[in-house]
């Protein structure tokens, strides 16, 4: 890839939260390294490393998350519909966990295979979100608590 594409892509808002979520201890240049890795190896690979890392991280995005709220000594877990925004944030961020735990194995090696299992819609993280709906769904009698509430 021509380093002048890079430059321009770098300044979108996407792959500017990529590198602040990715970013470790003020680290910028190393994130920004490691996104340059990551899309040469998916260049490499793939025939539209953009289109490959977007669907991973839609795939990643989660629409609920679940919230606890305490009344009374009681612990309710309630599902929430988070904005566009947020579930992207939520992806990315679930994209980088994933990869964190292995540390024996290089991060760009370690991002780009869940990147490619994400955008095929199999691996840890898209297990990860089926268990947050499952248990949305197990806790939707809260949601007519919370609506009765508010």
């Amino acid at each position: 890839m021509n380093p002048s594409i890079i430059k321009q892509l770098f300044r979108k808002k996407i792959f500017k939260k990529f590198i602040n979520i990715l970013m470790c201890h003020g680290q910028k240049i190393k994130a920004e390294l490691i996104l340059y890795q990551i899309l040469t190896k998916l260049k490499i690979t793939e025939n539209n490393p953009l289109a490959t890392l977007f669907l991973a991280i839609k795939n990643a995005s989660p629409v609920l998350i679940l919230k606890k709220l305490k009344r009374r000594k009681k612990v309710k877990i309630i599902p929430r519909i988070i904005s566009k925004k947020k579930q992207i944030s939520c992806g990315i961020v679930n994209l980088i966990k994933n990869t964190k735990k292995n540390k024996k194995v290089k991060m760009h090696i370690q991002l780009y295979e869940e990147i490619i299992k994400a955008s095929n819609n199999t691996g840890s993280i898209v297990e990860l979100k089926k268990q947050i709906y499952t248990s949305a769904f197990e806790n939707k009698l809260s949601v007519k608590f919370n609506k009765q509430i508010n």
